[in-house]
Formats: structure tokens, C-alpha cells, sequence
């Protein structure tokens, strides 16, 4: 009787224990999926120009508000503007085709400028001319993530037909290394995971169980078996603040010496308001941001001189291109609004380091300029009109 019990009794735990073990898997993998679903709204497909086509690779959006997306300096390389994909969904249910994407490419790709890179640490930060409605940014984990724990990433690999694949696996160290890829040599901080990394996935998001970004996909140890690198997160949120502090506005200070009465305009730019010829107003622009190439740094002054909802005529633009050629200062633009209106405006670009006077004089003399043509070409558009479509402009840069 006792040998029978111990028979039953242990078919019973071993029953129990398989069922406690499926129980675990299938939450596991419900954990996993929701990981999954969460990361996957803030994922980001990147195609960039390279020398003999096109690359691609991911990114993750980290700034909504800024419209900012992480990815690898080796994804974008030398590019100065991307198109960018976020994820489309058909009756609640993910488009997983890479061709659904490419044939799309005009309706939802996004094009975005290269804002600023870091070579040791193959990191870029790119800046979306906008992004869809109700997009999340990516939550950041405040802390890096230790050896052992699970981790989750999503990417899209060049080989196959499909985008937004999903990997797991777990962290094998965090450590400082020195190594060289292809991209150059770099310098950083890494997890090392046992999450494969395709070429394709570089620059997407790799998450903890909670979701949080706690990585960015770098690259893959060709010579071990799963063996992956990525980019810290200390390193990634670093880079980021170098980025706010390269963009950050340091106009008002400046601005505020120069005698001038400014007034933000979003996040973007500033605005000030000079008397024209005649008692009118002339409201100029001047760029938050700071445009580089090379060493030299540059501040975007502009105003508007008119708006028309048909194109410029020859005469017009032979004017302008005219003038464009004597102003050695600036030069007209002609841009096109989502309303379909063609704005003429004066631009001009000022030095970073300029004093508050020459700014001032910088500032005056794109006032004047836009001023004088508006005289010239405008009678019949009213002064109200071109504040809004000024606003509508800049809102759109």
C-alpha cells in the first residue's frame, strides 16, 4: 500500500511540476509578446543613401516632442538626410512585408536630417520632419542593465523579406571596449548579449523585460557564436545630451545685448519685429538651431517678403536671382506650404560666434531687404496674411 502512494505521489508531483512549467512558458511568452507590442510603436526602419545605393538599419524614436530618433553612425554614414519608416498596422494587425514599405514609400516615409553623429560610440541622432499621430517615444531605463538578465530587441534584417523582427537572449557582461568595425574604430561602453545581431538590425532598440531601453544594437562577434555588441544605454543617453546642448538656443542672450524685442517661436526659432519704410512691421526669423559643415557653424535670419497661391512669374524670379547674385549677405528663397502657396523669402546666414551688433546689423539688414521687395510685389497682400503664412512656415521647418 505504501509502495502504491509513493507510485501515485510521484506521478503527481510530475504531473504538477510539467504543468507548472508550461504555466511559466506560456507566461513567459505573453511577457514577451507585450515586450514586443510596446518596443515595436517606437521602432523605426532607416534607408540611407551610401556610395553604391542604399543602406538600411533601425532605430528607435527616443524624443517625441523633438521627433528625434537613436540609431548606429554605420547606418546612416555620410548621409545627411534619411527616410524614415515607423511600423503599419491593417486591421489591428502588424504589415510585416518589406515590399508593403517600399511600394508605400511616398505616402508614409519620412524624411529626416542627420543631426549629429559620433563615430567611437556609432551613434546619430536623426530629426523627422514629423512623425505619426500618437507615436511613442521609447521609456529609457534609468540604470544599465547586469550579466544574466533577459533582454529583447527588434530589427530588420536585410536578408528575407520582412521588417520588425523580434530576438531574445540574455546579457553576457557590460564592459568598456576598444575595437574596430568597418565603420571605423570605437571606443564605448557595451552589453554583450547572446541575441544575434543581423546586418540590418544595427541601431534598433534593445529593452529589458520592462520595456525600457536599456541598449542600441551595434554589431555582431563574427568570430563567436552569439555573440552580439551594443551600445550601452549611459553611452546612448550621453550622446543625447551632447546633442541638446549642440542645438540648444543661446540666441536669447545674445539677442537680449543687441537692444532687440524678441519672442520665442516654439522650440524653433525667435522672432523680431523691426519698423519697415513706410510704418509697417517686418517680422524676422531667427533660427534656435545651428547649422554646421565642417567646423563652421551658422544661424538661419530670414523674413518673409510675400505669399501667392500661384508661382512666381519670370520676371520675379529674374529679379530675385538678380539680387540673390549682388547681396553677398543672404539670398531669396522660394518655398511651396502645404496650402500650396508660394512664399518669397529672404535668407541669410549668420555666423555662430557673431556679436550682439553684428547680429542686430545681420538681423536689420534681412529686414530691410525682405521690406523693399514686399513694397515692390505685394499691393495686393495684406499684412495679416503674411504674419499667418510666416507662422505657417515656420512651423513647418
Amino acid at each position: 500500500m505504501k509502495t502504491l502512494n509513493n507510485k501515485l505521489g510521484g506521478k503527481t508531483v510530475a504531473t504538477t511540476v510539467a504543468l507548472i512549467m508550461m504555466l511559466a512558458a506560456t507566461q513567459t511568452a505573453f511577457a514577451d509578446a507585450k515586450v514586443y507590442q510596446r518596443t515595436l510603436k517606437s521602432t523605426t526602419w532607416i534607408i540611407a543613401k551610401a556610395e553604391n545605393g542604399y543602406s538600411t538599419g533601425s532605430g528607435v524614436l527616443v524624443d517625441a516632442e523633438k521627433k528625434w530618433v537613436v540609431t548606429n553612425f554605420h547606418v546612416v554614414g555620410a548621409s545627411k538626410e534619411v527616410l524614415i519608416f515607423f511600423p503599419q498596422f491593417q486591421d489591428d494587425q502588424l504589415i510585416a512585408e518589406r515590399q508593403h514599405y517600399i511600394d508605400g514609400a511616398d505616402m508614409f516615409g519620412i524624411r529626416a536630417r542627420v543631426v549629429m553623429v559620433d563615430k567611437k560610440r556609432d551613434l546619430a541622432v536623426v530629426e523627422l520632419n514629423s512623425i505619426p499621430e500618437n507615436t511613442p517615444a521609447i521609456e529609457i531605463a534609468e540604470t544599465s542593465i547586469g550579466p544574466g538578465e533577459m533582454v529583447h530587441s527588434i530589427g530588420n534584417p536585410t536578408a528575407g523579406g520582412v521588417l520588425w523582427t523580434y530576438t531574445s537572449g540574455s546579457v553576457r557582461s557590460v564592459y568598456r571596449k576598444q575595437f574596430r568595425t568597418q565603420a571605423g574604430e570605437h571606443d564605448m561602453r557595451v552589453v554583450e548579449t547572446t541575441s544575434p545581431i543581423n546586418p540590418g538590425d544595427s541601431g534598433g532598440p534593445v529593452v529589458n523585460a520592462a520595456g525600457e531601453l536599456v541598449a542600441i544594437s551595434q554589431s555582431l562577434d563574427p568570430k563567436a557564436r552569439l555573440m552580439s555588441y551594443c551600445v550601452e544605454i549611459t553611452e546612448a543617453k550621453t550622446f543625447v545630451a551632447e546633442v541638446v546642448d549642440y542645438t540648444t538656443v543661446v540666441v536669447p542672450d545674445v539677442l537680449a545685448k543687441s537692444g532687440l524685442t524678441i519672442v520665442p517661436q516654439g522650440k524653433t526659432a525667435f522672432s523680431a519685429d523691426l519698423q519697415a519704410d513706410g510704418g509697417e512691421t517686418q517680422r524676422v526669423f531667427i533660427s534656435a538651431k545651428l547649422e554646421s559643415f565642417g567646423k563652421a557653424e551658422t544661424r538661419k535670419v530670414w523674413s518673409l517678403a510675400t505669399v501667392s497661391p500661384q508661382a512666381p512669374t519670370l520676371e520675379l524670379l529674374t529679379t530675385l536671382m538678380e539680387q540673390s547674385a549682388r547681396t553677398k549677405l543672404g539670398a531669396w528663397v522660394i518655398e511651396k506650404n502645404e496650402a500650396g502657396q508660394y512664399l518669397v523669402i529672404f535668407c541669410a546666414k549668420v555666423d555662430a560666434g557673431s556679436s550682439p551688433e553684428s547680429l542686430r546689423n545681420s538681423v536689420e539688414f534681412v529686414s530691410k531687404v525682405a521690406a523693399s521687395m514686399k513694397q515692390q510685389i505685394t499691393a495686393n497682400v495684406t499684412i495679416s496674411q503674411t504674419k499667418s503664412s510666416s507662422s505657417d512656415w515656420l512651423g513647418s521647418r
